[in-house]
């Protein structure tokens, strides 16, 4: 077989294997790549967190726990007193989270007579919806809980809700003061906010946010494409409807995106599965299946490991650690 085709990007490393023997080339190696792009993209996640390569299924990362305290030094040796003249001795402790690593994966089955006779690129189509589904199941776990690994910690939202750093609007959707109270909830913990993780409901209220006649929300263009900020903080929009706003009325997420923690034990890979028998069935109780080399039909499946947490380091602003979040929420009425 040959060689796997290496991929490079400064925010992605990803392994593509190169088409299986007996699949036709059915399945471009370039459109392999754009799911992992489209994923990334689709991502808020994947495309901001800090990501940490694990070498195994399973790691704890040191975290800041206590923190050094210095002392003034009092008199002078020679002027007498059991303390006079001595240097404090202070502790600096760590605690450690841990990263364990949970699969994510989905198939896509289609009939090869399908793929032959399309009028259309269908793997041009396919790929971007396998991207968002991707980026849902990961953004809707980590900031909301849905379908959460049970391994995992709490989402950014229920934890931050649980530190008390919840700005709620009085109108149904959040107005900048609510945004200004929840950035605030950071910023008193000891940590500078970066990104703020929004449903498309709130760029409407952004774009008419001022100070002094002032707009504090902007975009513009750069090298690698449209960046929005609002009060200098980059905005990344929610595409999939991950934070869940229907249920909980969670409009936007604020926060320290160094602190969250997205642990890559193996990255999105791609395969094609061409002799299989799937369960299709909508319960995933073998009620239906396919298959796939009796039926000619293609599989396409994409698969990674990945493992979340939030470093939570002791600061001197906020010693109490139940207290203390980097992230805040932003809810409506």
């Amino acid at each position: 077989m040959a060689n796997p085709v290496i991929i490079d990007r400064p925010d992605l490393s990803v392994t593509v294997p190169p088409t299986p023997a007996g699949t036709s080339g059915l399945i471009p190696v370039g459109y392999s790549t754009s799911i992992i792009q489209e994923a990334v993209e689709s991502s808020m996640a994947l495309a901001s967190f800090r990501r940490v390569n694990m070498p195994n299924g399973a790691q704890v990362l040191p975290v800041l726990d206590v923190l050094p305290v210095a002392k003034w030094v009092t008199g002078e040796p020679s002027s007498g007193g059991s303390q006079a003249g001595k240097k404090s001795v202070t502790q600096q402790q760590w605690k450690g989270i841990n990263l364990i690593a949970e699969e994510i994966a989905v198939i896509v089955v289609i009939p090869e007579a399908v793929i032959e006779d399309a009028s259309i690129d269908l793997w041009a189509e396919v790929t971007p919806r396998l991207g968002e589904a991707i980026g849902y199941a990961i953004d809707s776990a980590v900031f909301a809980g849905t379908n959460k690994p049970a391994s995992w910690p709490a989402a950014i939202i229920p934890a931050a809700t649980a530190a008390g750093h919840v700005a709620t609007g009085a109108g149904t959707i959040p107005d900048q003061t609510d945004f200004n109270e929840a950035m605030g909830f950071v910023e008193m913990d000891g940590y500078m906010p970066t990104d703020v993780y929004s449903a498309v409901a709130m760029r409407a209220g952004f774009r008419g946010w001022t100070i002094n006649g002032i707009p504090v929300y902007l975009s513009d263009f750069r090298d690698d494409g449209r960046v929005d900020s609002v009060y200098g903080l980059q905005i990344r929009y929610d595409r999939t409807g991950a934070l869940g706003t229907a249920a909980n009325k969670t409009f936007a997420v604020v926060g320290d995106a160094s602190y969250a923690i997205l642990g890559v034990r193996t990255d999105l890979q791609y395969k094609v599965l061409t002799e299989a028998t799937l369960d299709v069935s909508a319960a995933g109780d073998g009620s239906e299946l396919v298959s796939l080399a009796q039926q000619d039909m293609v599989g396409l499946r994409v698969r990674g490991r990945f493992a979340f947490a939030v470093a939570n380091p002791v600061t001197y602003l906020q010693p109490a650690s139940a207290s203390r979040y980097p992230f805040a929420a932003v809810k409506g009425a």
